[in-house]
């Protein structure tokens, strides 16, 4: 049996958005005390959007974030790049 003691998600909360299924498996993710990233909204490439595209996408999926962090406590934050 494996258990996993530690793991950071990577959310794109625009797959959360009205995906009642996704947002409860945040949840679970959550409950199991696990981290969570941000790895933007859309998950758009930098290239596609241009910069102030890019960070207006990031800046897009922090309300998801913000919740999940107020959670869970979390103090440290991550980025991933999509």
């Amino acid at each position: 049996l494996l258990f996993v003691q530690d793991a950071t998600g990577f959310v794109n909360a625009g797959l959360l958005d009205g995906d009642a299924d996704a947002a409860r498996a945040l949840e679970r993710w959550l409950e199991a005390g696990y981290s969570v990233g941000d790895h933007t909204y859309s998950h758009r490439s930098l290239a596609d959007l241009g910069l102030e595209g890019y960070l207006a996408d990031i800046e897009r999926n922090e309300p998801w974030l913000t919740r999940a962090y107020a959670r869970t406590r979390q103090t440290s934050r991550y980025f991933r790049y999509p």
